[in-house]
């Protein structure tokens, strides 16, 4: 009896301490419980809108760069972009050199849309192409005798059908050209470039029907200069040294050409005859296009003064 009495009591005494810590827990940290967490709701919120300078604009690519530009520069540099159309009369002698004999400029062009060389277009905004037989169809007069239209036939009692003969207009009959450009300045170079996008062959109003002016085709201008680049022909006559005769793309960015500023970017995509405040008379349409030129050179020269 006095044995198991004390067997006990060395039992009791190596099992309290462990069993004391068992329910207490480490020394110094209280006793956890597992508890489960239940997670929040998720909220679905609509993403805000990109800001401005994330919009990609027409003509530019995914990787910010404009399809139609010669000189390539990326959207997050231009910190100033402006469209410009202008209007070439290539029988002004500032531009004689551009519409030499054997050279002129539409002359190549139906050239290269006769060979192939040159895709034509509707419109500046290149949406839908022009095939060779429409193109060839925009140039070509109706002229000649009419055969006698309206007339009766005496032996057949029939109205006789209009035979009318067709040709086409001379090349050098062809002498106004529109180009639509983007005037911009480069943050990342400082400086302005003027990025020719577009040239459009237009029929003078003295060859139309009409009476008016009226686009014949439009065509990219990196297509143009690929296409001059290949062509001995495409050259700018300098009559005061030949040995300085240039290439034409080289004459077009150095601006060696006079022009008419007819249309800027407005939200109404008006031309400046549609403005009531210059479509009083053809001297207030030059004066205002003076006018917008003065104050695009002036914009240049005082960027710097502030």
């Amino acid at each position: 009896m006095k044995r198991t009495i004390i067997f006990l009591g060395i039992c009791l005494i190596v099992w309290a301490p462990s069993f004391a810590q068992q329910k207490k827990g480490p020394k110094g940290k209280k006793k956890t419980t597992t508890e489960s967490v239940v997670a929040p709701p998720v909220v679905e919120e609509t993403p805000p809108p990109p800001p401005v300078s994330d919009i990609v604009p027409a003509n530019f690519d995914s990787a910010g760069y404009n399809t139609l530009s010669v000189r390539l520069v990326h959207k997050s540099d231009i910190m100033y972009r402006m469209s410009l159309w202008r209007k070439l009369d290539l029988k002004e002698k500032c531009n004689q050199p551009f519409f030499a004999k054997d050279s002129w400029i539409s002359k190549l062009i139906i050239e290269g849309v006769a060979t192939g060389q040159l895709q034509a277009y509707r419109s500046d905004s290149l949406t839908r192409t022009m095939t060779k037989d429409q193109f060839m169809e925009k140039i070509k007069e109706q002229s000649g005798d009419d055969g006698g239209a309206g007339e009766i036939d005496p032996f057949t009692g029939q109205k006789i059908v209009s035979v009318a003969t067709a040709s086409f207009f001379q090349p050098k009959a062809l002498n106004l050209l529109v180009l639509k450009e983007d005037l911009l300045f480069d943050k990342q170079r400082s400086r302005h470039y003027y990025d020719i996008q577009t040239v459009t062959m237009v029929l003078p109003s003295e060859l139309n029907i009409k009476g008016t002016e009226s686009d014949i085709a439009t065509f990219k201008y990196k297509d143009l200069i690929r296409y001059f680049a290949s062509n001995p022909n495409a050259k700018w006559y300098n009559g005061q040294n030949r040995a300085e005769d240039k290439a034409l793309s080289h004459a077009f960015d150095l601006r060696l050409f006079c022009s008419r500023i007819i249309k800027m970017s407005n939200p109404g995509d008006q031309m400046l005859q549609d403005i009531s405040a210059y479509n009083q008379n053809n001297k207030s349409l030059l004066i205002a296009s003076l006018k917008l030129e003065h104050e695009l050179v002036n914009k240049e020269n005082e960027l710097w003064d502030y």
